[in-house]
C-alpha cells in the first residue's frame, strides 16, 4: 500500500511542481503587482487541490489495497478529465476491494491401532 501511495504522491507532486514553475516564471518575467501575485498564488493552491481531487479515486484504491490498482490509476490518469471517467474510476475504487480467499478447514483423523477401547473383541490371525 505504501508503494502505491508513493506512486500517486509522485504524480501529484509533479503536477504541483509544474504549477509552481509556471507561477515562478510568470512572477519573474513581468514584475507583477502584489494583487496579481496573489492571484497566481491562489491558482497554485487550486492546482494542488485540483490535482488531489483528480487523483482521489487512485488514493482511495491505494488505501483500500485494491487488487487492480494499476488499472484504476491508468483509467484515472487517461480518462479522469472527462468527468464520466473520473466517476467510473471512483466507483471502481470502492467496488474493487480485496476479497479474503475462502478458508479450507482440514480435519485430520488419526487411527491409533493401540487404542482398542472401542472394539469389543480382538481377533488374531497368524500365518
Amino acid at each position: 500500500m505504501i508503494r502505491k501511495l508513493n506512486i500517486i504522491a509522485a504524480i501529484h507532486g509533479g503536477i504541483f511542481m509544474l504549477s509552481a514553475i509556471v507561477v515562478t516564471m510568470l512572477n519573474a518575467d513581468a514584475g507583477i503587482a502584489s494583487a496579481l501575485t496573489m492571484a497566481f498564488t491562489l491558482a497554485f493552491i487550486f492546482v494542488g487541490l485540483g490535482g488531489f481531487l483528480y487523483l482521489l479515486p487512485s488514493y482511495i484504491a491505494a488505501c483500500r489495497d485494491a487488487p487492480r490498482f494499476a488499472g484504476i490509476l491508468g483509467l484515472n490518469l487517461m480518462a479522469g478529465w472527462t468527468g464520466l471517467g473520473w466517476l467510473a474510476t471512483l466507483i471502481w475504487a470502492f467496488v474493487d476491494a480485496k476479497k479474503d480467499p475462502p478458508q479450507v478447514i482440514v480435519q485430520h483423523v488419526y487411527n491409533n491401532p493401540a487404542n482398542t477401547s472401542c472394539s469389543s473383541s480382538t481377533t488374531k490371525t497368524g500365518f
